[in-house]
């Protein structure tokens, strides 16, 4: 983190070097054209961008999929793979399933002995006990809904075009497994000498795997 800071000071510096080379007055000499600006401004942006790049804040790669989207979903050799939609619906009660983890509390002298320097440290981890896939023939906006529960706490809902075939592995007894994780939420990141960085992170999100007979 710290040599990015450095390289994103370097890029400013350049970028700020070839603004002022753009327009000094001495480009008013016959020698420099109109070109040469544009030129000079051109790169200018290149480094502006570049050094924009290197002090953005790092974000998470995990997400949460929108509640008004379909979750993607994957099946090979008897699995089926997914995230609930609209988690953020079930914010509270996931957030009753989250713990802060061990991790979060080390220092920054104990994170950097332990081999974890510019890694990502999730504030929260989240109770997995017992997931189920309950059916929902009650639920007013569609009777074939199925949703995702875990330690007793309902975390959010297969996605629709996929809950009629969830459901249906249910009723025959195919499912064999069900195995949830939850992430996302406040991360940190602390650098090899030391700095710390805190991020709010992402939204939080449900993955499944739904393991078949």
């Amino acid at each position: 983190m710290k040599k990015q800071r450095k390289r994103g000071l370097l890029f400013a510096a350049l970028a700020v070097l070839f603004l002022l080379a753009a327009f000094s007055k001495s480009n008013n000499s016959p020698g420099v054209t109109f070109l040469s600006r544009v030129v000079c401004i051109l790169i200018a942006a290149l480094f502006g961008w570049l050094a924009y790049r290197k002090f953005k804040p790092a974000s998470t790669s995990r997400s949460a999929p929108d509640a008004t989207t379909t979750s993607a979903y994957t099946r090979a050799d008897g699995v089926i793979e997914f995230r609930c939609p609209g988690v953020h619906y079930h914010h509270d009660e996931i957030m009753s399933l989250a713990r802060t983890s061990k991790k979060w509390k080390q220092t920054a002298d104990e994170i950097i002995a332990s081999g974890q320097a510019d890694q990502k440290i999730f504030r929260y981890w989240f109770m997995r006990d017992r997931p189920r896939l309950v059916p929902e023939p009650t639920n007013p906006h569609d009777p074939n809904a199925v949703y995702v529960e875990v330690a007793g706490v309902r975390v959010g809902y297969v996605p629709a075009d996929l809950a009629p075939d969830i459901l249906g592995y249910i009723k025959n007894g195919r499912v064999s497994n069900v195995d949830v994780f939850i992430g996302g939420g406040p991360f940190k990141v602390v650098s090899a000498s030391g700095e710390v960085y805190e991020d709010a992170g992402s939204s939080l999100f449900v993955s499944v795997r739904v393991s078949l007979l």
